[in-house]
């Protein structure tokens, strides 16, 4: 069994070899997109648990920030006595300190909860936002352009469980095929055996009967001379 040494003549065996070779691309490519698609499914888990984190963080922040802004909010400050509440305090209540004059207990408006909390949001920076989940476009390999088993891939795409598996199985047809086709001798066209009838040489005989006949006449001349010596004599 070699796809190596073809006779031009076995076609199908040329067909088969092509397509053993699409299988052999297309396994690779199978390995590929599966390992593709696992370095996209750990990628996707590590995004995963670090959003998991990220709004952990994040809660905690919000809730630290909040519980700093309600302190702010909710600070109080006696001012002296005739003095007026500092910038965006509003004024609580006061008592009288002299003729004329108050003490004023005052209190961060929201304004002024806002600007405070700068030191605060300094020393605690808001958590880093993750990047945009990442998006795999991952194109499936087919296995429909494989003439040799295509109906085994009608339907089918290596999103389906069994793609693996009928890729194996054609792999096996094709194989099995090829040891088949391999032991087909190519047909030959052959000279077809003459029907006309084999004539007999006769030539030998003509020319022995001729033979025989100039020897007899030949035997008959000496005997013919004999006698005549014979008679002379």
């Amino acid at each position: 069994m070699s796809c190596l040494n073809i006779s031009p003549d076995n076609t199908q065996l040329m067909n088969l070899c092509k397509c053993q070779s699409g299988m052999d691309a297309l396994t690779d490519a199978i390995k590929l997109y599966e390992k593709q698609v696992e370095d996209a499914a750990i990628a996707e888990a590590k995004w995963n648990a670090d959003f998991n984190i990220y709004q952990q963080n994040m809660q905690k922040w919000n809730t630290a920030r909040q519980n700093n802004r309600n302190n702010l909010a909710n600070e109080q400050h006696e001012m002296q006595c005739g003095e007026d509440c500092y910038p965006d305090w509003n004024e609580l209540r006061y008592s009288v300190c002299g003729f004329g004059y108050h003490k004023r207990v005052c209190q961060r408006n929201s304004t002024a909860v806002d600007r405070d909390e700068g030191s605060w949001l300094k020393s605690n920076p808001k958590p880093t936002d993750l990047r945009p989940k990442p998006v795999f476009n991952i194109s499936a390999p087919s296995g429909n352009n494989i003439q040799c088993c295509s109906q085994l891939f009608q339907g089918n795409t290596a999103d389906n469980i069994n793609f693996s598996n009928i890729s194996q199985n054609c792999q096996q047809k094709i194989s099995q095929d090829i040891i088949v086709a391999s032991n087909i001798i190519p047909q030959t066209p052959t000279e077809t055996p003459s029907t006309t009838p084999e004539v007999v040489n006769n030539s030998f005989l003509s020319k022995l009967s001729f033979s025989m006949i100039i020897l007899i006449g030949f035997m008959i001349f000496i005997l013919f001379f004999a006698i005549i010596i014979i008679i002379i004599l």
